[in-house]
């Protein structure tokens, strides 16, 4: 997701309101497995220098870190 003129608050917010959206579904479902996310975010300045391309990558990186410490957790019985 892009979105212009977010504050992190707001940011952690919608993020919040996405993982109870989910949540709220798996309660609800009788399917055999658990809908789960990973997410990365940054926020962005209006005139800081880079380039999407940029800003993709570390949004994607810290999705990826979550994505490996989820798995972990589950391999090690904490999730």
């Amino acid at each position: 997701v892009v979105a212009g003129y977010y504050s992190q608050e707001e940011c952690d917010s919608f993020i919040a309101n996405v993982i109870e959206y989910i949540e709220g579904y798996n309660d609800v479902n009788s399917m055999p497995f658990r809908v789960e996310i990973s997410y990365g975010s940054v926020l962005i300045e209006e005139f800081d220098v880079g380039n999407l391309e940029y800003y993709m990558n570390i949004s994607d990186n810290r999705m990826y870190k979550q994505k490996f410490k989820k798995k972990k957790d589950r391999v090690s019985g904490m999730y």
